[in-house]
């Protein structure tokens, strides 16, 4: 079983930069960090941490925050699970937002 850190991040965009690639920062896509000890502006939350995923959550077509999922395990995200998040950061955002 894939041990997870879960994070969910509700944010005003003007505080946080929109071209960051990597972990506390906000895209706007799916980003995938199979690796993070290959990537070299990684900010790691724990020491335990192998990998991540963040997923983008939209409402009415605005960013308002973002999934971000931290693994102990090296690439253990699939399409299966990406599609899965996304699913859960649409129904996070019809529930919270007006």
């Amino acid at each position: 079983m894939i041990k997870t850190l879960v994070r969910i991040f509700l944010l005003s965009i003007s505080a946080i930069t929109l071209n960051a690639q990597t972990s506390g920062k906000i895209s706007g896509k799916i980003i995938e960090v199979p690796n993070i000890h290959e990537a070299s502006n990684y900010i790691a939350c724990s020491l335990k941490t192998n990998s991540e995923l963040v997923v983008p959550i939209y409402k009415n077509e605005k960013l308002i925050g973002q999934l971000d999922i931290d693994s102990h395990s090296i690439n253990p995200f699939n399409l299966s699970d990406k599609a899965l998040l996304e699913k859960i950061c649409e129904s996070v955002a019809d529930d919270i937002m007006p």
